[in-house]
Order: C-alpha cells, then structure tokens, then sequence
C-alpha cells in the first residue's frame, strides 16, 4: 500500500516515543504521568512525571485535558500515604460514534500499596561504571496522595539512571481502578470506522502534483474500497467515511483512471480527496474538488472527469 497510509490515531508525541500506528477495538494506547502501567489489552506509550528537582513544579507532560500533576516532594511516611492516582489517555471504540481519544483517571488506595512505597524509599544506586541499555524508562516518578495532598515522588535509580526495578514490579502489579472518563476528541467517525478508513498522507498537496499522463492503480487492477478524507493543513486527510465496493464499481474505476486525460494547468486547492485501494493493495488519490486531479502510487497525475467523482463520492 506504500508508506504514505498513515495508520492510527493516534496519538502523542513525547520526547523519545511516537505513537506509529494504530490501536483499535478493544486495546489501549497509553500515555501516563509517571507510569509504566501493565495494561491487559495496551499498547503503552508513557511519559512519566518530569524530572524536576525537589519543591519544583511538574511540567504538564500528560495527555492533555488531564489535571497538572501536584509538585515534587519528598515520600510521605508509609502511613501517610492513602492513594497513588493517574491519568492515561486511551483510544476508545464508542458504538455508534466512532473512534475517540478518551481521557481516564485512575486510582489505587489501601495495604497494597505499601511494596510500592517500600520500593519508593529505597536509595538511587551509584553510577554504573559497566554498560547501560540505551533505553528509555517512563516510569520515573508516582503521584502519591495523602490526606493532606497529593505530591510527585521521584523514583529512585539504578546505576544506569533508569527507575529501580524494584519500582516497576510494584507499579506493574497495581489493581487501577478508573474513576473518571471523559471524552476528549474524536479520532475516526463511525463512517470511517466501519468503512475501515485511517488515516492517510495528502500526497498530491505534498508532491505538488504536476501534469502528466497516469495509468490506472495498477494494470488491470480492480478497485476493492474507497476512504473520503477531509483534506487538513496541507499534509494529511482525516477520514470522512468509505466502502467496498462492488466488483462492477471497481473495474469502471480502473478503465476511468486508466482513460483519463493529462491534468489540466490548475492551482486551486482541494478540501477533499478519496482513496481508492486495488485488489493488488495500492492506493490511488483522487481530488473530490479543487483541480480533481488523480494521483497514483507511481506519481503520475491526470484528472478527473464527472463520472470518476460521482463514483467515488456516492
């Protein structure tokens, strides 16, 4: 299909991760303050809290729509502490109303926390003078709650400035129990979902596409399913909707494109654009106004006559 679908959602970005793909149904991609959360169905994508030095403020590096973290502070006294909380951001299906990023709070309270406040406590190690992994660790620092506040615990390090694995043992076996969800902004509509529709690269906004003569998807391919986009910021579509379609509808495809003309001189731009995908699995851009040029996987361009973009609009 070449490198130019965009698949998923995705995502966040944070310093050292970016979120490639895509997670759908059931499973989680997560983005978390200070957490490297085991999830059953999740991909995880974590931040952790910043690094900042004692009494400084947390930079608000959670999903956003999440609350600040409180600021960095000394590890209460095991008594102290009632509850170490979080909030992750999760791609949700919501029947009936598509794909969204959701915004979740969890917390955990009671005598299962003390392993991980045991952990907490420990001492940093001293600078490993032998090989580190080149890796980075999202966990490395736990909001911790208390009946007076909540405050940032920073994890204490191994030798290779990575969180004691102490921490991460037990972090990981935490029971989170959500306490608050909240949609926060839709990723896919259910017309793209159920068109089986991602995300996808603007590649005539991004080739400048020029006039020259264009064969079909491939020789003799048949089209299979068509994805209408939104055309955004000049590099990218958002899905709108899509649908297989009929092996009748697919070969008049292919003849359209394959008897298409050069494209005309045209600068408007377009707010619109459809993916066609063949049986042999490439793709074919078609501007659904603007100039209606048609685009291939080989980056030729011709246009688009009347019929082509009924077709794919309908």
């Amino acid at each position: 299909m070449g490198n130019a679908r965009v698949r998923a959602v995705v995502l966040l970005t944070i310093a050292l991760l970016l979120l490639a793909g895509c997670g759908r149904g059931t499973g989680s991609v997560v983005a978390q303050t200070g957490a490297a959360a085991s999830t059953t169905n999740g991909a995880v994508a974590q931040t952790g809290a910043a690094a900042a030095t004692s009494n400084a403020a947390v930079a608000q590096i959670e999903p956003p729509g999440c609350p600040p973290p409180p600021p960095v502070g000394q590890l209460p006294p095991p008594e102290q502490v009632t509850a170490v909380k979080r909030c992750v951001g999760s791609l949700q299906r919501v029947p009936g109303d598509g794909e969204w990023w959701t915004l979740v709070e969890q917390r955990v309270a009671g005598a299962t926390l003390t392993p991980l406040t045991t952990a907490l406590a420990l001492p940093s190690e001293p600078p490993s003078s032998g090989a580190c992994p080149a890796v980075a660790d999202g966990l490395t620092a736990v909001i911790v709650e208390t009946s007076s506040g909540a405050v940032t615990v920073k994890a204490p390090q191994d030798g290779c400035g990575l969180t004691r694995h102490e921490v991460h043992a037990a972090y990981d076996a935490l029971g989170w129990v959500t306490v608050a969800t909240t949609k926060d902004h839709q990723l896919r509509s259910e017309a793209a979902v159920t068109g089986n529709c991602s995300d996808f690269k603007d590649m005539i906004a991004l080739n400048k596409a020029v006039s020259t003569p264009a064969p079909g998807p491939s020789t003799g391919a048949a089209a299979v399913s068509v994805c209408r986009y939104d055309a955004v910021d000049g590099q990218r579509g958002t899905p709108t909707g899509g649908r297989a379609l009929t092996p009748e509808e697919g070969r008049r495809v292919a003849t359209l494109v394959a008897a298409a003309r050069p494209a005309a001189a045209c600068t408007q731009p377009h707010t619109r654009f459809a993916v066609v995908i063949s049986v042999d699995n490439q793709w074919m851009q078609t501007e659904l106004d603007g100039c209606r040029r048609i685009f291939t996987e080989n980056n030729q361009v011709s246009q688009a006559g009347d019929e082509l973009v009924t077709l794919l609009t309908s």
